[in-house]
């Protein structure tokens, strides 16, 4: 029998009982999954999932650049500008998906993460290029994330995103969160007015 555990906005879940044979967290793959209405408009929807390590609700960790000198986020960050070497290389995207011809996944090392600077690991979720491509959540359906163990594949936990978002592009999906001696996910599914730029900017991200 599956020990899967089945989110509802709002719940949260212990992830003690999911260790190695050393005591230590297993890696963990959070993957966001959706499939577009369709009544949608006909152009490609690029969907992202995002991590954003925090502490008190700001992002953590100095600036980075890439070779071209331009500002690509935080150390606390992992997003489709800056895809490895989140939160001192305990967080790594699998690569942006620019089509929904597949699936977005991103790999947690928890037992590594300095919990002192980034006791909140925000996984959001948004559609790049939304404004210009006149495109919001409420054509696309479906919405899901899934926590696996890295390793084995099996299915850990499961968060079917039902909110009615339809006017919106940007989305505090879940997080990850280090609380009394132990990490714990939420599922929060919480909309952010004003697209992805306004939610890294409320978590101190000003996009340059």
């Amino acid at each position: 029998m599956s020990d899967k555990v089945i989110l509802s906005k709002g719940e949260r879940v212990s992830l003690a009982k999911h260790v190695d044979s050393d005591g230590n967290l297993v890696k963990m793959q959070v993957e966001l999954g959706w499939s577009e209405n369709p009544s949608a408009n006909g152009v490609d929807y690029d969907v992202d999932v995002s991590c954003l390590g925090c502490s008190e609700g700001k992002v953590m960790g100095n600036k980075c650049y890439n070779d071209r000198k331009e500002f690509i986020g935080y150390d606390g960050m992992v997003w489709y500008h800056k895809e490895e070497n989140g939160c001192g290389g305990a967080v790594n995207h699998t690569g942006d998906v620019l089509d929904g011809s597949d699936v977005e996944r991103i790999n947690f090392d928890l037992s590594k993460i300095d919990v002192d600077k980034y006791p909140e690991l925000i996984i959001p979720v948004s559609i790049h290029e939304a404004e210009e491509r006149k495109q919001t959540f409420g054509l696309i359906e479906n919405t899901y994330l899934k926590v696996s163990n890295l390793d084995t594949g099996s299915e850990l936990l499961r968060y079917d995103i039902t909110e009615n978002m339809s006017a919106e592009t940007a989305m505090i999906a879940a997080k990850f969160y280090f609380k009394d001696n132990e990490w714990k996910f939420a599922a929060i599914g919480q909309a952010v007015p004003g697209g992805f730029a306004a939610l890294l900017k409320q978590h101190g991200v000003d996009v340059e």
